[in-house]
């Protein structure tokens, strides 16, 4: 299971580096391929690769809980960040409330990027 998230880029600086969305209020590591680029891009990245949090904290943005899917052993949880959906694991005793924000980072390393022009994955 994977998930894109499409945003306008402002920069992605550097291999390792963060790639930032349009108005700043979404950033996430930039993985291999993540030289100096800016435009519209495609980051994939894998739920199991996005860490929730109940508080604020450095490297984590903010999301506001839309869905919670308990399947035994894990939750399935589904935030909007900015224009972004965004799906992540959690315990399986993980609570969120829709009056609530939640914080999550997205592990680095763990992004890759798409030239949404040409399909291809940024080297």
């Amino acid at each position: 299971l994977s998930q894109q998230l499409s945003a306008q880029v402002e920069t992605v600086a550097g291999p390792g580096g963060t790639l930032t969305a349009a108005g700043g209020g979404l950033a996430i590591p930039a993985g291999p391929g993540g030289g100096a680029s800016s435009g519209r891009l495609e980051a994939g990245v894998r739920p199991e690769d996005v860490a929730l949090f109940d508080q604020p904290g450095p490297g984590r943005s903010e999301g506001r809980f839309l869905l919670s899917e308990p399947m035994g052993h894990e939750t399935i949880i589904t935030l909007m960040s900015e224009d972004c959906r965004v799906v992540a694991r959690g315990a399986s005793d993980f609570q969120a409330r829709a009056d609530r924000p939640v914080f999550f980072s997205i592990s680095p390393g763990r992004v890759l990027l798409f030239d949404i022009e040409t399909n291809r994955r940024m080297e």
